[in-house]
């Protein structure tokens, strides 16, 4: 089944259960029902949290770089930070984040529904399972969706990281023109190249060895200051953005002031590593400074139990530091930046209050600044009001008289940026009440479709709604959960529900709608029947409703007359337990058991006696069975002496001129005694060893 609604596509993917036609698509497979991440700072999933196992096309077409959509999931999250670093994590062969074989992503801004912009694209490459996609320049206040799918219609679970944060300003190779950091967010450089134009700024001592003569011990660097506020201790993690990358590092105390490297004193160094071809090792990816180590430095290489990471410096208040971070193993990689441990760094405080603190919605409000920097003077305030501002964004100290044109939470988003060259960003939220009018506003839902459950018990009902006056936007939630733009609610089980829709000034209307659902489809197998082994058992199976088309199969079907049948006719070797399954039109599917137990009879007559006279009567020795025995594997007569006299192989049973005729070489034996030993083989498989006395009369 496959509707076009709203240019949305739906398709409904079926899983079949006992008796039902269960569907277990994700909830995220549409733009509109995009799971929204609330603090996309440094933030990362667990490995396997999210799937595209079971999504449906959400009908957006493929993003421009990928092979294929049919399986795409939707995350979003309001950025904060003007970067952002997204990375998907597969199917990895070190550190794995899920099952997804070579994702795809694609970022896009906009409106679900309406327009909506592809701002970045990726794909895994062969071999290949995480990938990461960079973008700048973001609308902070503004809400982002990442849609991810797999290569060649690939499912699976992922793990998702997003780090929105905002980057230092002025990375450079030179101490003296390093990024002043304000705070101690986590943030991305991109890319590390060159030295810098002081090709000696490394005080000797240093754990660094190598360098052109000697002298040059940075190959691609980039420096960051900062000043202490409150003291204590810092710890530090920097990620590579590439696995075989060697991160080496310098942590300075710069005892003249921030802007002053001169003089500057080395606590920490940090210089293990291995080269490429040497990856992986402890001395791969990851390093910084730990709570868990003791060393302050580290020589060159991986030997003397270096582990990559060093320990935590303790900052006093006031006092200014530097970090060098050099890629020794490469030009343009870059990497993350994590800051731990309880002091801080010196910034601007960015922060704004509201007058009157309460408002409705088309009433204004005042918004003014109340920043703060205590190391400097803040030379930059940009703003972003919210959802339905008037005016939705500022720029300058303000104040701003604000209208909203909406009810509910606002989001009011201020970015401050100092004359050292850092951003700070705050966010506050700001709650506008609803100003519906009930006399003049009458805001109605409309019911345009209702599809009923396929299969009973499954969970493929569709409801699409529509809002009528009132002041549109309109929002929509079924049994008042989550609310969405979306007019379609899929993937619902039979029952009552009520759709709750509120327009932008907070008028609220509501419709009850039922869902229902067919008959459950039953197949009953009849009780638990005995026979006896090799006997024939009569499998007879009852539909519920009756009349209905359904295809029937029968498991397991050895020496079954029709696997196909309603009713079939079996010779079960043993005792067996026979599944029938039935799906019909609609791939609604049941399926129920029987178990036909056997009697382990396995009747044997051998006669003791035979008179050998040719006269047509009891002329031959053979053994005889009712229908529980197959064939006599192996039949053996001997002498009183231990003689073998006859023997016969693969001897139908019963057939008396295929046994012994009690002659040796074509000469009538004597009268008397001999034994015999005969081997049977039984239609289960078994075969069992029978052994006697014959007497032969002359």
């Amino acid at each position: 089944m496959k509707k076009i609604l709203l240019y949305i596509s739906f398709i409904f993917v079926t899983i079949l259960f006992t008796n039902t036609n269960l569907l277990s698509q994700v909830g995220n497979d549409l733009c509109e029902t995009a799971i929204k991440i609330q603090n996309p700072k440094n933030w990362c999933s667990k490995k396997g949290e999210f799937t595209n196992v079971n999504a449906t096309d959400s009908g957006y077409g493929k993003a421009t770089c990928w092979n294929g959509q049919i399986n795409d999931v939707w995350i979003s999250f309001v950025a904060t930070a003007i970067d952002v670093r997204i990375t998907v994590n597969g199917k990895a062969i070190v550190a794995s984040g899920g099952s997804l074989d070579r994702p795809e992503a694609a970022l896009y801004y906009g409106t679900c529904g309406g327009t909506i912009d592809e701002l970045e694209c990726t794909q895994a490459s062969s071999g290949s399972n995480v990938i990461e996609l960079y973008q700048g320049g973001l609308i902070v206040g503004g809400t982002y969706y990442i849609r991810i799918d797999g290569y060649e219609d690939n499912t699976g679970s992922f793990q998702l990281c997003i780090n929105n944060y905002n980057p230092p300003a002025n990375a450079s190779s030179d101490c003296i023109d390093g990024s002043i950091l304000c705070d101690k967010s986590s943030f991305v450089v991109e890319s590390v190249t060159g030295v810098g134009s002081d090709t000696q700024e490394i005080p000797s001592g240093s754990c660094f060895e190598g360098g052109i003569g000697g002298v040059n011990l940075e190959s691609n660097s980039v420096w960051m200051k900062w000043t202490c506020d409150e003291p204590g201790s810092l710890t530090m993690t920097l990620t590579p953005s590439s696995d075989i990358d060697d991160l080496d590092f310098i942590v300075f105390e710069l005892p003249n002031g921030i802007n002053d490297c001169s003089e500057k004193i080395i606590l920490r160094c940090m210089a293990a590593g291995e080269n490429e071809s040497n990856y992986p090792s402890p001395c791969h990816g990851s390093t910084g400074m730990s709570f868990d180590a003791e060393d302050i430095s580290e020589p060159p290489g991986c030997a003397n139990d270096n582990d990559n990471f060093i320990s935590p410096i303790t900052m006093e208040k006031g006092k200014s530091y530097a970090l060098m971070v050099n890629n020794f193993t490469i030009a343009d990689h870059g990497f993350n930046v994590e800051w731990g441990g309880s002091g801080t760094f010196l910034g601007p405080i960015a922060n704004f209050g509201f007058n009157p603190p309460e408002i409705k919605c088309l009433e204004t409000v005042q918004i003014s600044d109340s920043s703060s920097f205590a190391l400097g003077n803040i030379v930059s305030w940009e703003w972003y009001f919210g959802e339905d501002a008037d005016p939705q964004t500022g720029s300058g100290q303000g104040p701003f008289d604000i209208t909203y044109n909406s009810f509910g939470v606002k989001s009011v988003v201020l970015t401050v940026e100092s004359d050292l060259g850092c951003l700070i960003t705050e966010v506050i939220e700001y709650n506008v009440l609803e100003c519906c009018s009930p006399d003049v506003d009458n805001l109605r839902i409309n019911l345009i479709e209702v599809e009923d459950v396929t299969c009973n018990g499954d969970s493929s009902g569709l409801i699409t709604i529509q809002g009528d006056l009132g002041n549109p936007w309109y929002k929509f939630s079924i049994d008042n959960e989550v609310y969405q733009f979306g007019t379609t609610f899929s993937h619902l089980p039979a029952g009552d529900y009520t759709i709750d829709a509120y327009d932008r000034l907070g008028c609220v209307a509501e419709i009850p709608v039922s869902i229902a659902t067919p008959p459950p489809l039953i197949i009953d197998a009849g009780p638990d029947i005995t026979v006896d082994l090799g006997y024939e058992a009569q499998l007879h199976s009852t539909l519920s409703p009756s009349g209905r088309f359904v295809e029937y199969t029968w498991s397991p079907d050895t020496l079954m007359e029709c696997s196909s049948c309603p009713n079939t006719e079996i010779i079960p070797p043993g005792t067996t337990t026979y599944t029938i399954d039935v799906v019909d039109v609609d791939g609604c599917v049941s399926q129920d058991r029987i178990t036909v137990f056997v009697n382990d009879k396995r009747p044997i007559h051998i006669p003791n006696v035979f008179h050998p006279d040719y006269d047509g009567v009891n002329d031959y020795f053979t053994i005889y069975g009712e229908r529980a025995a197959v064939r006599i594997v192996e039949l053996s007569v001997y002498d009183r002496w231990g003689g073998l006299i006859f023997t016969g192989k693969d001897l139908p049973m019963g057939v008396a001129r295929v046994g012994w005729d009690g002659t040796v070489d074509g000469k009538n034996v004597q009268q008397g005694v001999y034994t015999f030993h005969a081997t049977i083989l039984f239609v289960d498989g078994v075969e069992l060893l029978y052994e006697g006395d014959i007497t032969v009369l002359r």
